[in-house]
């Protein structure tokens, strides 16, 4: 998600592990292992390696792209053998060397590309770069029905208080919230501003590329996706209709 002001890059990088650590990544790992069976994984909005290193326990060749190059030494700092190769990008239109056996964009990384059309333009980058038998895997949330125009939020743990304000464009499925964590011994904030996709806008751009669902899931454990779920994972393949779709 674009991060537009608040702290600095750097700061907010550093940050980033604590600010998440409730997100237990350890089915996300399994998931992703199963799929890629040891092959050649890319990782859209890598961040800080919290998926990709694990991953790369697992026998997996991992690359991760981002954006920040903040975010990037961050998962260098951790990882000083690079099992990781990292790639410093805009992963709404990459070229890469290669193909890959999946392609994977976790924790709602893909709304952090705030137009429609660079959204399209990622799920075809994706499938350029996917094997004949890849998978591309993304995992969101479940945009609301009743997000209202203005977002106040506040949650609280052991270690900060969360407050969230924001506003709300409908029209255009943007989000901009300020999140400011208050400790005992420290506060900050930062911006964020996203554009959600629904999980039918999603099957379309997918269409358009070349690409069709395989299987949904409410959770990384896959548990049923119905109404009452509040994220999804989702997996996409190649069009068995079209045998060169997603080629060029």
């Amino acid at each position: 998600m674009s991060d537009r002001g608040g702290i600095p890059e750097r700061e907010a990088a550093a940050r980033y592990d604590e600010s998440h650590r409730h997100a237990d990544t350890g089915e996300a790992v399994d998931f992703l292992a199963a799929l890629c069976a040891g092959g050649r994984a890319l990782e859209l909005g890598v961040g800080t390696g919290r998926v990709a290193l694990p991953l790369v326990g697992r026998g997996v060749t991992v690359h991760g792209m981002d954006a920040s190059t903040a975010m990037l030494k961050q998962m260098v700092a951790a990882d000083p053998q690079s099992t990781v190769t990292t790639l410093t990008g805009d992963f709404c239109d990459f070229v890469l060397p290669g193909r890959y056996d999946l392609v994977f964009c976790v924790y709602n990384a893909v709304f952090g590309l705030l137009t429609q059309r660079d959204q399209v333009r990622c799920f075809g980058s994706v499938a350029r770069h996917l094997q004949p038998a890849g998978r591309f895997v993304l995992q969101c949330f479940v945009p609301r029905g009743d997000l209202g125009a203005r977002i106040a939020d506040v949650r609280e743990d052991e270690h900060y208080l969360r407050v969230s304000t924001g506003q709300h464009d409908r029209a255009q499925q943007i989000v901009r919230t300020r999140q400011t964590y208050v400790g005992r011994s420290s506060t900050y904030s930062y911006e964020l501003e996203y554009r959600y996709i629904y999980p039918s806008e999603m099957d379309l751009m997918a269409e358009l590329a070349g690409l069709e669902l395989e299987a949904r899931w409410a959770d990384w454990g896959r548990r049923l996706f119905d109404a009452s779920a509040t994220h999804h994972v989702s997996v996409y393949r190649r069009q068995v209709s079209r045998p060169g779709a997603g080629e060029g």
